[in-house]
């Protein structure tokens, strides 16, 4: 149901229940299902309750399975880079943002209010890695929380331990891919970019010459 959600483009759960049940939805829906006797879609809260009782790797095993397919029917080669990698993007993503402290984990912002009054806030992000297929499709291949180990570590350290840890799985969930890892400055690092070498896929970082400076140095 959540799959056909997005397949049809709808875009939350109540426009869902609205749209799929009419009759022109409930024929076919009976035939995908091979539930003959549908009369209705469940509704939202029955599919969140049912993700709960899931394990997490149960539905991380079912999007490589769906990744893994799409890349085997090959409708998606015009989006390789030189016809030869596919493309990933590495990209955090800010989930959860609270005022107190959530859990030992989490990263910490610190603003100045107007008055100069310094606030902290508390955060959570993931490091993902997205497969880019086409101008418009875009798919997550792998996810990494990126956590802290203390209070006082910088939040691009933290960044860059979650993309170790990111490639590590990509190279073990993927490991015939043929990919060019892409991504900010942020990743235009040593250890990086020896992982990418280590598993002979391409990469291209952003440059900034603050962050390669013998390579700054070359180019000039």
């Amino acid at each position: 149901m959540g799959l056909m959600k997005n397949l049809c483009g709808v875009k939350n759960m109540h426009a869902m229940e609205e749209q799929f049940n009419e009759k022109n939805c409930i024929e076919p829906l009976q035939i995908l299902s091979g539930d003959k006797n549908l009369s209705e879609m469940p509704h939202s809260d029955t599919l969140n309750y049912y993700l709960k009782r899931l394990s997490p790797n149960c539905l991380a095993q079912l999007k490589k399975k769906l990744i893994k397919k799409l890349i085997r029917m090959k409708s998606f080669q015009r989006g390789k880079l030189l016809e030869q990698y596919w493309r990933v993007i590495l990209d955090g993503t800010g989930l959860f943002y609270f005022k107190e402290k959530h859990c030992d984990n989490c990263l910490i912002k610190t603003f100045t209010q107007e008055d100069g009054t310094k606030v902290r806030r508390y955060y959570h992000k993931v490091l993902e890695a997205k497969l880019v297929l086409s101008k418009k499709i875009v798919l997550s291949l792998d996810t990494e929380f990126i956590e802290n180990e203390k209070e006082d570590v910088p939040k691009q350290n933290c960044e860059i331990a979650a993309a170790k840890c990111l490639l590590k799985c990509l190279a073990k969930d993927y490991p015939r891919l043929p990919v060019c890892i892409q991504g900010d400055n942020l990743y235009e690092t040593e250890p990086l970019m020896k992982i990418c070498r280590t598993k002979k896929w391409k990469y291209l970082f952003t440059h900034k010459g603050t962050r390669q400076k013998l390579l700054e140095e070359s180019y000039e």
